[in-house]
């Protein structure tokens, strides 16, 4: 097995910050991702910017003077039952290709989880792909979260834009207006209030034994205007729920990307949805993403919308306290993330 050096460092400076560059910037280059981010100082900064007395932790592995791998630990707001909970999420796994199958991802849980857990973190969770998810749960330091399993559901508004190169002509002709139609009746007498920016005030919305993540206003006001896109974000509301969004491309093709629907009614949640499909119809964008927990999504889709399953997330909890008290009470987790990457 290969020698691996670990290190684990506070913050966003140093050799770890410049391991977590190298890797981004290595990682997307080709791939369908690529060109999404700029994987500089400036973005490294603004992703990893702590809370107050809670320190971001970057984790990396070098062999010899190659980065072998990076594990990340960022500081988010949560509640339950009305008090603050220190919560953070662990992201940016990755090992170089030619290293994988080493143990090197288990070992950067264990400095993580090391470190987690000397700050004071109560509740740290990770929604890794599949590759990521049986390597933090054979570390041993990570289990499944009770009812957190997440969809990722896509709304094509112009199909054509997904289909083979030779179907595409007809495509526009045929099927686009037909879909576009589809959803101008679905979504007409729409009278949501859109506009650029979050909120001044996100009302929180859900029940009390709900662990809910990223829905501190002052948190994502103050992270929207780091972000080098923070122009970019768009806010539904209406009838006492709201709605957040961010515009992304993937292959060339705009998207929206939903982060959260929170809403009193069924009702209301399907209005804001609706809200937002209308607004990127005007928009020219080829497609709508939602992400959401398993259990909300009829709440959000109801029948006219025809959005399908794209991706499917386990989320996983770092072991504390906390974490056991949660998976015994089968506590339902939120995670509304409206500043990262993942939106």
């Amino acid at each position: 097995m290969t020698q691996a050096i670990l290190r684990l460092h506070e913050g966003v400076d140093g050799p770890v910050l410049a391991a977590f560059q190298a890797c981004t910037g290595s990682r997307t280059d080709g791939d369908a991702w690529a060109g999404r981010w700029t994987v500089n100082e400036i973005y490294c900064r603004w992703k990893f910017a702590g809370l107050p007395q809670r320190p971001a932790l970057l984790a990396a592995a070098w062999v010899g003077d190659c980065i072998a791998g990076t594990m990340s630990l960022r500081p988010l707001p949560a509640v339950w039952n009305g008090r603050a909970v220190m919560a953070a999420e662990v992201g940016d796994l990755f090992v170089a290709p030619e290293l994988r199958g080493q143990g090197i991802l288990g070992k950067l849980a264990h400095l993580l989880a090391e470190g987690a857990r000397r700050h004071g973190y109560q509740l740290v969770f990770s929604i890794p792909n599949p590759r990521g998810l049986e390597a933090l749960l054979r570390s041993g330091e990570f289990v499944l979260a009770p009812q957190a399993e997440r969809l990722l559901c896509v709304l094509p508004l112009t199909p054509s834009a997904f289909m083979p190169k030779a179907f595409r002509g007809l495509a526009r002709v045929l099927v686009d207006p037909v879909m576009r139609g589809w959803m101008r009746l679905c979504c007409g007498g729409n009278f949501c209030e859109i506009r650029q920016g979050l909120p001044s005030a996100l009302p929180n919305i859900g029940d009390d034994d709900t662990v809910r993540i990223g829905t501190n206003d002052s948190f994502l006001t103050h992270r929207s205007v780091l972000h080098p896109d923070a122009a970019r974000y768009l806010v539904c509301q209406d009838d006492g729920g709201w709605a957040a969004a961010k515009p992304a491309e993937h292959l060339g093709r705009p998207f929206l990307l939903i982060g959260a629907i929170k809403g009193p009614t069924a009702s209301g949640r399907r209005r804001l949805l609706r809200g937002l499909v209308a607004q990127s119809l005007d928009c020219g964008r080829a497609a709508v993403a939602l992400w959401a927990p398993r259990a909300d999504l009829w709440s959000y889709l109801g029948l006219t919308l025809p959005f399908f399953p794209a991706a499917r997330k386990q989320v996983v909890l770092l072991r504390t306290t906390l974490s056991e008290e949660l998976i015994i009470r089968q506590t339902k987790i939120q995670i509304e993330l409206l500043d990262t990457d993942k939106i």
